[in-house]
């Protein structure tokens, strides 16, 4: 595989109980779909209260034909996304009076199962340290080394084990040709499909931008699209949308209570 073993590794429980089939993967795939819609619903009912934002804004990421064509399938990109917007949710409050450290611990967490379920979590993990470095920066420098230590000794390892192979198989087979086209069309397709969400979302970037302090959120939302923008590489896909589709639809809810 050329992708980290995160995913493959949750499956493994699951195969005594469903065989060696790709249900195992596709259950994996949909709890982590779910995971996700519930995240988003939860996250606004706590910031802007009642029932109907939140209700919205969770089936509008069901609703969305990459996630409803993705979610199902034993592909690992649905189990990245919620372990990024897990990440972002504890991130979001790292500055909690009582419970402040241990949120942020777990948002370090999630960032480091997101990038070793697939390589493109690198984005959220910039958003969520971006964020924690606007607000506190020292806290953001030691979250950052302490980060970059476990994953870089994870990584060694499991390079020294396979014999180099990991390296091969997790960097030098995703360095691809990239096609600028294809990223136009499918910016275009994902704005189409996505307009009202979209536009809300990159509204409510600008207004915390100029009139407010930026939100993790806001920040995800807009690292959400650096990750799409590589949607051009050969063997891309809007597969590469679904995490800016999951911002949107957050910052969207929040951006309405607002």
């Amino acid at each position: 595989s050329n992708y980290p073993p995160l995913f493959h590794l949750l499956i493994v429980p699951l195969l005594p109980i469903f065989g060696h089939r790709v249900i195992a993967g596709r259950l994996v795939s949909f709890l982590a779909t779910l995971v996700t819609g519930g995240t988003i619903a939860t996250v606004i009912r706590r910031r802007v209260g009642g029932w109907f934002l939140p209700t919205i804004c969770g089936l509008a990421f069901f609703a969305s034909n990459y996630v409803y064509q993705i979610g199902p399938l034993s592909r690992m990109h649905m189990t990245m996304v919620m372990f990024e917007i897990l990440a972002i949710a504890f991130i979001a409050e790292f500055e909690h009076p009582a419970h402040g450290r241990r949120n942020l611990l777990i948002g370090l967490l999630m960032l480091l199962c997101a990038g070793y379920t697939k390589q493109m979590a690198v984005f959220t993990v910039a958003a969520g340290l971006g964020y924690v470095l606007l607000r506190d920066t020292r806290k953001a420098i030691v979250s950052g080394i302490a980060l970059t230590i476990v994953a870089g000794l994870i990584f060694w390892l499991i390079n020294l084990t396979t014999q180099g192979q990991w390296w091969v198989n997790i960097i030098q087979a995703n360095v691809n040709e990239f096609d600028y086209r294809q990223t136009l069309f499918l910016f275009g397709q994902w704005f189409r499909l996505h307009t009202l969400f979209a536009i809300c979302a990159a509204a409510y970037l600008c207004y915390e931008l100029f009139w407010d302090r930026l939100s993790v959120f806001s920040l995800w939302f807009l690292f959400g699209l650096g990750s799409a923008a590589l949607s051009g590489k050969w063997g891309a896909g809007f597969g590469y949308f679904t995490t800016a589709i999951a911002a949107a639809c957050l910052t969207c809810g929040l951006g309405l209570g607002r």
